[in-house]
């Protein structure tokens, strides 16, 4: 063996070992999205300190060594501990690899090995990046929607860690924490998190409200880029990573990983993937660069510009100078959502809750809501209506000169306004003052004759109108009501992600034969064919899957149907819906959808299947799909050494009921 191969040996020896034990993995704690830590269990801690071999199927060429090798293998390490803890995206189940990889030290030194070897090796990087897996997540509208891209887990891994070592050459790039303009997905590694979860859309709104005046109109203006992840020019943002000083083998490495979703997603980043949400921030960088320097005062968050003008000239011109910047990086203003309003701080505050109350409550408020409004306003804040002009022409604000006059600024009074980010009228609200104030009033049984009269007046039914019956049901205690919330929502189909969410959240509220009416209810509209929507469809085999509204027969019989969906994921949710509920004969039927499915649909169903297969079977399946019981890391697992597999159930649908 020459020098060159045996040092490029060790070196190899040496990322493996950082990735699978050192690098904070020993004794680490789960860290997420947002930043937050968690203690993890004792029995992971002490998996993640055990050294194993690495596998020798595995060839790293071409090595190019374009950053410390500490830093790559923390970047993968950093990558595993975020996706292990918060998932690959907030929109879809949680993929049941995380808990596989969560529990088996020997699978997550594997996974990290494919990713430094896709990171040096374009032929390792075809292999294992799979294509995205995309479904449409509707919005609060009744006909509004996003389309958003699930990364199987392995590739989500490498794209966040690729994402991390480009977040260390970008974000001393961006606008300085202390100058509190950009409120979004701050990199802050030393706290051993990805993100500083101080900077989120609370902190933005927060801001926002801060930087306007008490007594005095400013001009807010109120922008929100048009479609962005999928707008953004990936040409341009290549440029401004290289002026960064993100290293071109890195560039090339995320050019490499988009150019292998560009099948699925065609243009921009991918909606859903933590990394996206750093990249995208990379790519206002130029923008928010410019605005700083014409000294336009704003603050932003993701997609959101918030710009503070003293009249309406300048907020006009500030306005046409953002469309200019975000049209010079190919990027466009939502028209529907620009606004420019003059506007105190306690009316701006005002305007919060009265979006709140459209997006949740139908437009519902509480009959006494300038008086709760009352409480977070102080007494000194009155508008002057008409602000007077100097002299010379120029704005005056009480009728003095604004630049001499002084005043204590005292923290606003906020109250809680849940923004869009990290919040989905979807699940059961928290339910905040101003939303318990809603209630105060709602007697559920009238609301829900309400909604049903609309229904026979053939009107529609908003979600925000369905929440109002179904949030002061639960707020009473009177959730025997929500049997009849099936039946209106069977009649409209955009009420049922979140009445199931209500289902399941509220299970040990709801007499048993109400669960049971409506998990008997969704069973019967999954053989009739009667969900519309892949989004609908993940839903219902959620419930299905619940405790208290079990069905496996129900989830087994669809799967095994002709009209069943296509999708992957649905697929996929299905089978988590069967967990705990594997027999021989349901294991049977499955693994046949399994092979002639897609890979990972493949993977699903053959580790729930696994442990209720006789050992002839799994033999003669490892034989079938040997490509994928040596090349899939999870497949590899099944049933070897350090498995987190359990050994088969000899069992019958009878004898587990």
């Amino acid at each position: 063996m020459s020098r060159g191969e045996g040092a490029l040996g060790s070196r190899r020896r040496f990322l493996q070992t950082t990735v699978g034990v050192g690098a904070g993995l020993a004794g680490w704690s789960v860290v997420g999205h947002g930043g937050k830590a968690a203690a993890a269990p004792s029995t992971r801690d002490a998996a993640l300190a055990e050294p194993g071999p690495r596998d020798p199927g595995l060839r790293r060429q071409n090595f190019r060594p374009w950053r410390d090798d500490a830093d790559i293998a923390g970047a993968i390490a950093q990558s595993l501990r975020c996706i292990i803890a918060t998932g690959v995206d907030a929109n879809l189940p949680r993929p049941f690899e995380l808990d596989r990889l969560a529990r088996n030290a020997k699978l997550r030194r594997d996974v990290a090995a494919i990713c430094l070897d896709c990171m040096s090796d374009p032929a390792a990087l075809r292999r294992h990046v799979t294509p995205l897996y995309t479904t449409i997540v509707p919005k609060v509208s009744m006909f509004g929607y996003r389309r958003c891209a699930h990364a199987e887990p392995i590739s989500a891994v490498l794209y966040l860690a690729c994402a991390i070592l480009i977040a260390e050459r970008v974000e001393p790039a961006r606008s300085p924490v202390g100058a509190q303009k950009l409120f979004s997905f701050r990199f802050k590694p030393a706290a051993g998190a990805i993100f500083d979860d101080a900077w989120n859309y609370a902190a933005f709104r927060d801001r926002t409200v801060a930087k306007l005046d008490p007594r005095d109109r400013l001009f807010l203006v109120d922008a929100d880029i048009a479609n962005f992840y999928p707008s953004i020019d990936n040409a341009r943002l290549f440029v401004t990573l290289q002026r960064c000083g993100v290293e071109p083998p890195l560039a090339d490495l995320l050019r490499s990983i988009l150019s292998q979703w560009q099948g699925q997603w065609q243009s921009g980043l991918p909606v859903g993937p933590a990394a996206s949400s750093f990249l995208a921030e990379a790519a206002l960088i130029d923008v928010d660069r410019r605005l700083e320097a014409d000294g336009i005062d704003f603050v932003r968050y993701v997609d959101d510009y918030r710009l503070f003008a003293p009249d309406a000239t300048v907020a006009r011109r500030w306005l046409e100078r953002l469309i200019e910047q975000l049209a010079a990086e190919g990027l466009n203003l939502n028209s529907a959502k620009t606004s420019i309003v003059a506007v105190t701080r306690s009316e701006y505050l005002e305007h919060l809750n009265i979006r709140r109350a459209a997006r949740y409550w139908g437009g519902l408020r509480p009959t006494d809501s300038e008086e709760i409004f009352a409480q977070a306003t102080p007494n000194d804040e009155k508008p002057n209506e008409k602000p007077t002009e100097k002299a010379d022409g120029s704005p005056q604000k009480n009728g003095k000169d604004h630049k001499e006059e002084t005043k204590p600024e005292s923290p606003p009074i906020v109250p809680f306004v849940p923004g869009p980010y990290g919040d989905t009228p979807f699940n059961k609200t928290q339910l905040s003052a101003f939303d318990l104030a809603v209630l105060r009033d709602v007697e559920p049984a009238r609301a829900l004759s309400s909604l049903a009269t609309r229904l026979a007046r053939g009107e529609h039914v908003s979600l925000g109108q369905f929440r109002v019956f179904a949030e002061a049901a639960c707020h009473r205690g009177e959730h025997a009501l929500l049997g009849d919330a099936v039946n209106i929502a069977n009649h409209c189909r955009h009420l049922i992600p979140y009445l199931v969410n209500i289902l399941i959240a509220q299970r040990e509220h709801i007499p048993a034969a109400v669960r049971a009416a409506a998990a008997n209810g969704f069973a019967a509209r999954l053989a009739a064919t009667g969900c519309a929507s892949d989004f609908e469809l993940i839903h219902v085999a959620m419930l299905l899957g619940a405790e208290g509204y079990r069905r496996p027969q129900a989830l087994v019989a669809y799967l095994q149907s002709s009209w069943r969906a296509l999708s992957p994921i649905v697929i996929r949710a299905f089978v988590g819906a069967l967990r705990g509920q594997g027999t021989r004969e349901r294991a049977e039927a499955i693994v046949e959808v399994g092979l002639h499915g897609d890979p990972i649909v493949r993977r699903a169903i053959f580790d729930w299947a696994w442990p209720a297969l006789d050992p002839t079977r799994q033999a003669a399946l490892v034989e079938a799909c040997g490509a994928d019981f040596r090349g899939d890391p999870f497949l590899s697992h099944l049933g070897g050494s350090g498995s987190a597999s359990v050994q088969p159930l000899v069992r019958t649908d009878a004898e587990i009921g």
